[in-house]
């Protein structure tokens, strides 16, 4: 009776890691398209508000994603001149409000020479705002400030760090 019990036992055992691979096989996902030198433009009622370029891009279709590979994005003014850039180790695009995700080493640097360093960073296209909950450091000709979250607009003009602030003037 044990051995039956023992046969009965290793059966469920490989019937159940049988179906555990099948699940993971499911659940792999592969990109629509992989590019190489990937471009980027966006733009509301005839004004550039952003281009990005990238090393890499893989875009997937179904989910409107497209995950990006050294990045740099260049965000417009007003007048259409540049007004900072952004640069970063990889990121997502939301393509369904084109919302941008920045992950890894991230430097943000604007045209008054205003630097931003964090390692997350999130671009809200609707609010044409970039906010993050991660450690930040601004770092400009007057001195440095740091802290722990941020919000501002994509110039660096109007910051507003959320927690623990500290810093040094020059």
């Amino acid at each position: 009776m044990g051995k039956i019990i023992k046969f009965l036992i290793l059966i469920l055992i490989i019937l159940f890691c049988e179906k555990k691979r099948e699940e993971i096989v499911e659940k792999k996902r592969f990109p629509s398209q992989i590019t190489t030198n990937f471009e980027l433009l966006e733009s509301a009622t005839g004004k550039r508000l952003f281009k990005l370029l990238a090393k890499k891009a893989l875009l997937f279709d179904e989910e409107k994603l497209i995950y990006i590979y050294n990045p740099i994005v260049y965000f417009f003014d007003e007048e259409g001149e540049i007004s900072t850039i952004l640069e970063c180790d990889s990121g997502i695009v939301d393509q369904k409000n084109y919302n941008l995700f920045g992950f890894g080493s991230i430097v943000v640097r604007s045209k008054d020479s205003t630097y931003l360093f964090c390692d997350s960073l999130r671009w809200d296209n609707q609010k044409q705002m970039v906010f993050t909950n991660s450690f930040v450091r601004l770092k400009n000709e007057s001195g440095e400030i740091m802290g722990i979250g941020l919000e501002s607009d994509a110039s660096l003009s109007k910051v507003r760090i959320l927690k623990e602030v500290s810093g040094r003037a020059r």
